[in-house]
């Protein structure tokens, strides 16, 4: 990665969250509950990195030739992850920690 690229991911990063905030708080107050806004951001999140992993895929395909086994097993431990961390920043976001 070149430095310009580093200092802009960096920067995106900052203003995304800085603004989250702000954002949150006009969600709030137009009526989104907290698990609604939760989610909505993670599906973002989830959209994001399908499209970015898609990407990627299709750059490599044409080294590879075919998707090893491998890469499903990473599919599986991603999505579980997915899981566990929606579980978690769901039931602390609607204040029922576990």
């Amino acid at each position: 990665m070149s430095r310009s690229l580093a200092i802009l991911a960096a920067v995106v990063v900052t203003f995304l969250w800085s603004t989250s905030y702000i954002l949150n708080k006009a969600a709030f107050d137009a009526g989104v509950g907290p698990l609604t806004l939760a989610g909505l951001r993670y599906f973002v999140a989830a959209i994001s990195l399908g499209l970015a992993h898609l990407l990627q895929q299709k750059g490599r395909r044409g080294q590879q030739g075919s998707v090893s086994r491998g890469s499903h097993v990473g599919q599986s431990i991603c999505f579980l992850g997915l899981l566990v961390t929606l579980r978690h920043r769901g039931c602390s976001t609607s204040g029922n920690g576990m």
